[in-house]
């Protein structure tokens, strides 16, 4: 009788595609570097090689300094510079930071340094 292994990661579970494993293995967590892609989805080097072309053109992935990440990834930088930016543009003179947390989807404390220093940059307040 066969032992279920406990630690099978979810695209053998659920015997998913290669592809499948790849974005599933970047919805939990990105951007990553190729080894690490190619472990957290289960798959062989050579797999990879084989899907990355395909996953490229398609735009289902890309490749940010050096790493993997989803058509839809923005780095937390980029992220609250557009948020500073509609802020700028709508007047706004002062913004809670928990609300800056909800609008880039972050927790508080992985927002912090950036926020303060965009905020002093776009001269916008943060208040607690």
């Amino acid at each position: 009788m066969k032992h279920k292994d406990p630690r099978k990661r979810i695209s053998q579970k659920h015997g998913l595609s290669s592809d499948a494993a790849i974005i599933v293995a970047l919805i939990k967590e990105q951007p990553l570097e190729k080894n690490q892609l190619i472990k957290e989805a289960s798959i062989s080097p050579s797999t990879f090689s084989r899907d990355e072309p395909t996953l490229l053109d398609e735009n289902v992935i890309k490749i940010i300094d050096g790493k993997y990440a989803l058509w839809n990834y923005e780095s937390k930088t980029t992220l609250l510079e557009k948020i500073f930016k509609d802020l700028k543009d709508s007047r706004t003179n002062a913004v809670n930071l928990g609300f800056l947390a909800n609008l880039a989807g972050m927790p508080p404390e992985e927002i912090i340094v950036d926020a303060y220093r965009l905020a002093k940059e776009n001269n916008i307040l943060i208040s607690e």
